[in-house]
């Protein structure tokens, strides 16, 4: 579920997308497999070619992709037939909460991120189009009332309200001397991020952290007290007025921080009203039928043919009621209860999602700030 308490939505198109791709990629191979033969690495002078690469893609992931498209049309035929789709204005909105959760600062911010998983908007947008049709097939006919609505929002108010955010500028350096020059830098009013590069210290993790949740030259979104990393600068982050500068801070990470309290906006109670709509999608998404229910249903009713030998095992999975291997379209079980953003996007929370992607520290980085 992502609608009771956590910080921020955890970026779910990292692992929904994932399937996407893949089956992208598989296509593009038997599209272009006959064609020319491109050169994905070389190694030690030793050229690794598409069709090579192909080839082992195809037996790792052959039958898992097979079953995932084979999901996707039934999934996508289903809904035609009840007469289920999603408009596009409805899209537009599922995408812009989407990015929301993100923390994308600007349109520059997700085309980078687009670019780096090597992916397109388009892509985004079927994954999202085709989880918002799983979310409405397994949730037709439910209904929400407004006392169960009610219920819901009373047992959850604390963790449905937005807590005190604070927005920082930070330089992280090596020792503390050179964290003493980066104050005196930053009190001279100069640019964090350009102070960080003449004198922060080179950390991978730190910098993959910062980048996955959303720091611009050394200025942090807002975030929430415990959405700080490392805890070390939460105290002070709080306790400093306005505008000014901590002294060097000696963290778990054994660097020396300086930060900048830059603005912080005091919490905000949950108001039922404002949520109403959201609760009501959560609570449906929750009674609609599992995932599996779903998949279930539809390979029982599919007429499915499998002509290429090597995946003549999926055969027997459809048309009966059977249990189908791996899940629909858009992701696993989880996935699928937490659904896709309605238009308006998620329960308002601070911070943006951190990747998937990144590593120790930086991963301790982006829990904390979820």
């Amino acid at each position: 579920m992502h609608l009771i308490p956590r910080q921020t939505r955890p970026g779910y198109l990292v692992s929904h997308l994932s399937w996407a791709l893949l089956a992208a990629v598989f296509i593009a191979g038997l599209l272009t497999g006959c064609g020319g033969n491109k050169v994905v690495a070389v190694v030690n002078g030793q050229k690794i070619e598409q069709d090579e690469f192909y080839r082992q893609l195809e037996r790792s992931h052959g039958v898992e992709v097979v079953n995932w498209l084979i999901l996707r049309h039934l999934l996508k035929s289903e809904c035609a037939k009840q007469g289920i789709s999603v408009p596009k204005e409805e899209l537009e909105k599922t995408l812009a909460g989407w990015k929301q959760t993100q923390g994308f600062v600007g349109e520059a911010a997700y085309f980078q991120w687009l670019k780096v998983r090597n992916m397109s908007d388009q892509d985004v947008r079927d994954d999202l189009e085709l989880e918002t049709l799983k979310e409405k097939l397994r949730t037709r006919g439910v209904t929400v009332s407004d006392d169960e609505i009610k219920q819901f929002f009373d047992a959850n108010k604390a963790a449905l309200g937005r807590p005190a955010l604070v927005t920082l500028a930070e330089v992280v350096c090596a020792t503390k001397e050179k964290a003493e020059e980066a104050r005196k830098k930053l009190t001279e009013e100069e640019d964090p991020g350009k102070v960080g590069a003449e004198l922060g210290v080179a950390d991978p993790q730190l910098a993959q952290a910062w980048q996955t949740n959303g720091v611009r030259n050394g200025v942090w979104p807002p975030r929430p007290k415990d959405g700080i990393y490392p805890t070390d600068l939460q105290k002070p982050a709080f306790e400093l007025p306005v505008g000014d500068l901590s002294q060097p801070i000696k963290s778990s990470l054994g660097y020396y921080h300086v930060i900048k309290v830059l603005e912080r906006t005091a919490a905000e109670p949950a108001v039922l009203d404002k949520l109403k709509d959201q609760i009501r999608r959560e609570l449906t998404s929750r009674k609609g039928k599992s995932e599996q229910e779903l998949v279930q249903e539809l390979a029982a009713k599919a007429k499915v043919k499998i002509e290429r030998p090597a995946y003549l095992a999926l055969q027997d999975q459809f048309g009966t009621a059977a249990v189908v291997p791996g899940s629909l379209p858009g992701g696993g079980e989880g996935a699928s209860k937490a659904g896709t953003e309605a238009p308006g996007g998620p329960i308002p929370t601070p911070g943006p999602a951190p990747s998937a992607e990144a590593g120790s520290d930086a991963e301790k980085a982006g829990k904390s700030g979820q």
